[in-house]
């Protein structure tokens, strides 16, 4: 959903590469220097659309609807497609003149939100009559519901609360039909928002099109806690990268719309940005050194789960070291830890944070100090997120989540 806004002890120490929880450094001068132990999100081996067929749905009455035909013509066969979902295994995806739909009523003044369901349902029910593309296990239909249109819940406008949607539906004997659904008035009509919107959604539908069973690629590994904690409920590669700074850009030659970049576990692996394609600007940000096996509690959870990060007593101070990289040569930049996501601090905050130089370039080091004031409230747990900040003027913010196990 676009929004505006137990690993064994075995298996950790698999994940981890070499001891459980240690970083990979780089020869001297290497960029980047230290390539960080980062979360990966998960092929759970269920369905995917590797060769997709895009149906796009439009209201002839919107003003976008001869652009958002192009973008669906060329988003399977971009070079974006392939630097985003290529690695997912999900091959080039085919739409044309024959995939587009045109509705050609006036556009309601409002919809509630389970309607675009009922009208995929029952549209592709009868397209022997209809004019909906006939579904297959590959295809995609793909609904822009233009911005003279208000999408509520409730009688309330859901824009605050998303701004698009992939979803599944059964008709008929077909118990899994993929759809999107893409609110244009949340953008204000404006083509660049409804553009970024689909991009995030179709990757999403093609490489998890039956989001509530038979999942595919979703979730970070449940070692990476505090990845999860910062990411929030929401796991699938459009959504761990829409927050942060540089998440939009213009598209390349073959796809010139705005597009979202998207979670790549290869170059998060590598040391690079997480989410693709790259930025023209380096990459910059800390690993954390010798991350270590935790048994943790997470907020309301009845039962530990293991976790990588650092332990720090109740009332204890302790400190741990950080190494600084980059993937290309940079001045130095400064970090921050902060408790939290780094953006929003918590209501009732129990650690004391402070970095010894903070601030470095590729290959320095530095070490981070952690005091836990205070036991949690009932039902916080004793997992507890603090995110280290790292910022240069005139670049691109960069984080790096980091789970200390209070206990």
């Amino acid at each position: 959903m676009r929004t505006l806004g137990a690993f064994a002890v075995g298996a950790l120490a698999a994940l981890a590469g070499v001891a459980c929880g240690s970083h990979s450094s780089a020869p001297a001068g290497s960029y980047p220097a230290f390539v960080p132990v980062v979360p990966q999100i998960a092929n759970n081996s269920g369905a995917m659309l590797t060769a997709a067929k895009i149906v796009t749905v439009t209201w002839t009455a919107d003003p976008n609807e001869a652009s958002l035909e192009d973008f669906g013509d060329k988003v399977g066969a971009s070079s974006f497609w392939t630097a985003t979902v290529g690695e997912y295994g999900i091959g080039p995806a085919t739409s044309g003149a024959g995939n587009h739909v045109r509705i050609s009523t006036p556009p309601p003044t409002t919809l509630v939100d389970t309607d675009v369901e009922t009208l995929v349902g029952q549209q592709v029910a009868a397209a022997a009559t209809s004019g909906w593309p006939a579904y297959d296990p590959q295809t995609l239909y793909v609904v822009y519901v233009p911005a003279a249109t208000l999408v509520t819940s409730n009688g309330v406008d859901m824009c605050p609360r998303r701004s698009g949607l992939h979803a599944d539906l059964p008709v008929g004997s077909s118990p899994h039909v993929p759809y999107v659904t893409i609110d244009e008035h949340c953008g204000g009509g404006g083509l660049d928002a409804v553009t970024e919107t689909a991009s995030h959604e179709i990757a999403e539908a093609v490489t998890n099109p039956h989001s509530l069973a038979d999942r595919g690629v979703v979730d970070f590994d449940s070692a990476h806690l505090a990845w999860k904690l910062f990411a929030g409920p929401d796991e699938e590669i459009g959504d761990v990268c829409e927050s942060y700074a540089d998440a939009f850009f213009p598209g390349p030659s073959d796809l010139p719309y705005t597009l979202q970049r998207l979670w790549s576990n290869a170059s998060a692996a590598a040391g690079h940005s997480p989410c693709a394609p790259h930025s023209s600007e380096p990459y910059y940000n800390v690993a954390p050194i010798d991350l270590e096996q935790l048994s943790v509690t997470p907020g309301t959870a009845t039962a530990p789960q293991a976790a990588l990060g650092y332990q720090v007593g109740v009332h204890a101070t302790r400190t741990f070291d950080v190494g600084y990289y980059s993937d290309l040569p940079t001045g130095n930049w400064s970090i921050q830890a902060v408790e939290g996501d780094g953006t929003t601090a918590p209501a009732s905050p129990r650690l004391t944070l402070s970095a010894a130089s903070g601030s470095g370039k590729n290959g320095d080091r530095d070490t981070i100090t952690v005091t836990v004031n205070a036991d949690g409230a009932p039902g916080t747990g004793n997992a507890i997120l603090m995110t280290i900040v790292s910022s240069a003027p005139g670049h691109t913010t960069h984080f790096m989540p980091v789970l200390i196990g209070a206990y």
